[in-house]
């Protein structure tokens, strides 16, 4: 156990920095032993893997070298007797020392007949070893088949390797590696077909028996090093199994394809990648990839992670291990010894005396003040704190004596404080309280008269005035005060004269003490009894708007730096609320002035266009009644040049008629008699006037004119005549804006309203003009610049006696395309909307303008 939570600390930090130390240097080891391992165990397997190519290398030369030789005697002699050939053959076999070496040695002439030769390197029992027995086969060319890779050899000029596959001919089973060689005769040209074909079957089991001799030659250093070997011969597009050594048997089978899980790499550098072969292999293996020369065989070798780890001396680790816990437990019980001694030990005497101090025995010895470490300096500064603490106990002493006095002084400072805040809180609750009954007023009279009376209530003043600048800034007038006498207000003087004038031009607070004998005082009945006053501007969006005077009497006190304060917040606070009662006086006498202008524009356009139409319908009635020969014979030419006047006529007064109902619909005037009226008596006379003006515009065969109109649209409430209005102008304008196409007029019943669509092919309307089409007099830019003729009066009529019939009325507009304008009437009227009373009214309204007009 340690002393201190302080030294089990300091133990526990030093042993886990060693530990960490000790972990890492055991890590560093161990990998670098396994690195030079798995060094040592490649150049192992290196070396191993060379040993077993090189030995391949030689058997498969030296097999090749024997069929060479026997190609070489062959291109002599154009045929061989099987005497010739036995002898021959057991000779080269039984110098060679590899009389197991061939199954098979077999001779095929292009002309004639195919010779087979067998010889079995197994002894007889009743001979002795060694001994080969040839056996002499003569097999017909017929016999071999028509792809056979003999016949495919005879183009060829160099030896090859089949395989593995199945002897061609022999008693034998058992699978082969076939090495053939084309040979020509001496006479044979050389870019001719071979005259035939030598070839020696050797089993595979050859290569495996060479193979397991060598590994029993070196069993100590292959034993210590890899884990299997392939070889592996190429056939078509994929490899076979030559033999294999240490592979599993149930993947790697000779003469068959290898059940590979991994494609190999290709020859050369050793490549670290998953085992090819073995499904249960954990971690990455070392595989060897090299070629046999003069072949296309691959030869591998393998050997696993597991293999280089399983030679990791453990042991030697192990005892590392051993080691370090000794050392960190040994280090640790040091390091506890030391601590306890020179660090926990000394903190808790120190701790201690700090405890004896801090509950006042400042008698206490401290220890350790002779240490020249950490310890000593913490020794030293708990004698320097009981030392001050001494002192200022002392101190204390002294000063208790005098603090209850400074108490009570502060105390005393405070409620002063206190009582001024009240004060001032007081006086700017009451300065609001004063401006919202003053803000509270609309009209401008009314809140300059509530000024004047809350400033003398709020300072006490025996006087009050206000004084307002004119809007020429030139002078100023004087509009409120308190004093009974009223005869004074409205006095104008200059706006730099008085105290009010020169509180104004600076545009600050002006206070004068003795104002009878002031030299700027206005000789004007203000108050008698004021003997002091106080001025302020009136100031707007940083402009005076004129000025506010008080006063009071000798007797009463001085203006003070509070009652100017409270002044000056005032005039600010209300302010804004004088300036928007100007506002809102002028903008009434705008108003007023509009209205008054307004009726009389009304007044004269209506007189005008009644005295107009009177005439003008006399000229026309006449016109029409010079036309029928009223008057006498009329020419061809003269009726075309009437009815050319009669047209001209009828547009002017057409367009006074329009002239008229804006006239009315501005001054409010316009009225509609509402009454129930069948749709199709108005559309029949509105079709009949739109076939009129496609003769009239000449576009009869250049427009087409369409009617799609549903048949059960009821009758329901409205102004006939000002419907058919409607109706006329929106398809005289579709016609007059349509060169080439068509104008469709579109009625449809839904249910509770009718929809009215017109339609047209014709220039379209920009979306930046269609705000301007429901504007009096106004046009859109291609009508003037097509010289159409109008108004810009007929779609602002239309707008409104649609709307007024509780309708709406909406365009849509493509430019080159065409233009739709589109308005709902509803079948009821709401209630309330139009009272019989206003009806009977409209309609003797209408009868009696229509008497007059008659009398005229």
């Amino acid at each position: 156990m340690f002393a201190t939570s302080v030294g089990r600390r300091l133990v526990i930090i030093v042993i886990a920095v060693s530990f960490a130390i000790i972990t890492l240097v055991l890590a560093i080891a161990v990998n670098t032993s396994i690195s030079v391992l798995r060094q040592v165990t490649q150049a192992s397997v290196q070396q191993r893997h060379d040993l077993l190519l090189n030995a391949l290398n030689r058997q498969v030369a030296q097999l090749q070298s024997q069929t060479n030789e026997l190609t070489e005697i062959t291109r002599s002699r154009t045929r061989w007797s099987a005497g010739e050939i036995r002898a021959y053959v057991i000779e080269l076999i039984g110098s060679s020392g590899t009389n197991n070496a061939i199954v098979n040695v077999n001779f095929y002439w292009r002309e004639g007949q195919s010779q087979l030769y067998t010889f079995d390197y197994v002894a007889p029992p009743d001979m002795p070893p060694g001994i080969i027995m040839p056996i002499n086969r003569t097999i017909t060319v017929e016999n071999l088949p028509p792809d056979s890779w003999v016949l495919a050899l005879l183009d060829q000029t160099e030896g090859r390797w089949i395989g593995p596959t199945a002897p061609l001919f022999g008693d034998y089973s058992q699978t082969v590696m076939a090495y053939a060689v084309p040979f020509r005769n001496d006479s044979t040209a050389p870019d001719a077909p071979a005259d035939g074909v030598i070839w020696v079957d050797v089993p595979l089991s050859i290569f495996t028996t060479t193979i397991q001799d060598l590994v029993a030659l070196e069993q100590e250093m292959i034993s210590a090093t890899g884990e299997y070997s392939l070889l592996l011969a190429p056939n078509g597009n994929t490899d076979y199994v030559i033999t294999s050594l240490g592979a599993p048997a149930e993947r790697v089978i000779p003469g068959q394809e290898p059940f590979l899980l991994q494609p190999l790499p290709p020859s050369g550098e050793p490549t670290r990648m998953l085992d090819p072969v073995r499904s249960d292999a954990e971690g990455q293996s070392l595989v060897l990839v090299d070629t046999l020369p003069n072949t296309q065989w691959r030869f591998v070798s393998v050997i696993s992670d597991q293999v280089i780890s399983s030679v990791l001396p453990f042991g030697a680790v192990a005892q590392l291990v051993l080691v370090a816990i000794i050392g960190l437990v040994t280090l640790a019980i040091a390091v506890q010894q030391f601590i306890t001694r020179t660090v926990t030990e000394p903190l808790s005497r120190l701790s201690l005396a700090s405890q004896e101090i801090g509950s006042g025995d400042l008698r206490y010895q401290i220890e350790y003040l002779d240490r020249r470490d950490e310890i000593g300096r913490l020794a030293r500064a708990l004698d320097d704190m009981k030392e001050n603490l001494s002192r200022s106990y002392r101190e204390l002493e002294n000063w208790s004596g005098t603090l209850e006095q400074r108490v009570k002084s502060r105390t005393r400072e405070l409620d002063i404080a206190r009582r001024d805040a009240q004060a001032s809180a007081g006086e700017l609750r009451a300065v609001y309280d004063e401006s919202l009954l003053v803000v509270s007023a609309y009209q401008l009279q009314t809140i300059l008269q509530t000024l004047v009376q809350r400033i003398q209530t709020l300072l006490e003043a025996s006087y009050a005035g206000v004084w307002l600048v004119s809007e020429d800034r030139l002078t100023q007038r004087l509009v409120a005060s308190t004093n009974p006498d009223k005869s004074h207000i409205g006095v104008t003087v200059a706006i730099d004269r008085g105290l009010v004038g020169q509180a104004i031009s600076r545009q600050e607070l002006l206070v004068v003490d003795d104002y009878p004998n002031w030299s700027g005082k206005i000789d004007i009945n203000q108050s008698e009894n004021m003997h002091q006053a106080m001025a302020v501007p009136l100031i707007f969006s940083g402009e005076p708007i004129g000025g506010v005077i008080v006063g009071r009497t000798y007797d009463a006190p001085f203006f003070e730096v509070n009652d100017q304060r409270l002044l000056r917040l005032f005039a600010n606070l209300v302010s804004p609320a004088v300036r928007n009662a100007q506002l809102f006086v002028q903008r009434d006498e705008a108003m007023l002035e509009a209205n008054r202008a307004n009726q009389v524009k009304t007044r004269f356009l209506a007189s005008v266009t009644h005295e107009l139409r009177t005439p003008l319908n006399l000229v026309i009635n006449n016109m029409d009644f010079m036309k029928i020969g009223a008057f006498g014979d009329v020419t061809p030419e003269q009726i075309e040049r009437l009815d050319q006047t009669i047209r001209s006529a009828e547009h002017l007064l057409y367009l006074i008629n329009d002239l008229l109902d804006v006239s009315k619909i501005e001054a409010g005037e316009m009225e509609l008699f509402l009454q129930e009226n069948s749709l199709y008596a108005i559309l029949q006379d509105v079709i009949d006037n739109t076939e009129v003006l496609l003769e009239q515009y000449n576009k009869v065969g250049r427009v087409q004119f369409i009617q799609e109109i549903d048949q059960d649209i009821p009758p329901f409430p409205m102004d006939a005549r000002r419907i058919r209005q409607v109706f006329v102008n929106l398809l005289s304008n579709a016609l007059k804006f349509t060169q080439e196409g068509s104008v469709t007029l579109r009625i449809q019943n839904r249910r509770h309203y009718i929809r009215a669509d017109v339609i047209d092919t014709g220039m379209g309307i920009p979306d930046e003009e269609k705000h301007k089409l429901f504007e009096a007099f106004e046009r859109t830019s291609r009508a003037k610049e097509e010289a159409i003729e109008g108004t810009g009066l007929g779609l602002p009529i239309c707008k409104f006696l649609v709307e007024a019939h509780g309708g709406e009325l909406t365009v849509e507009s493509v430019v080159g395309q065409g233009t739709t304008f589109s308005f709902s009437l509803p079948l009821k009227q709401k209630k309330g909307e139009v009272s019989e009373t206003q009806q009977m009214t409209t309609l003797l309204n209408r009868v009696r303008g229509d008497v007059a007009v008659e009398g005229e």
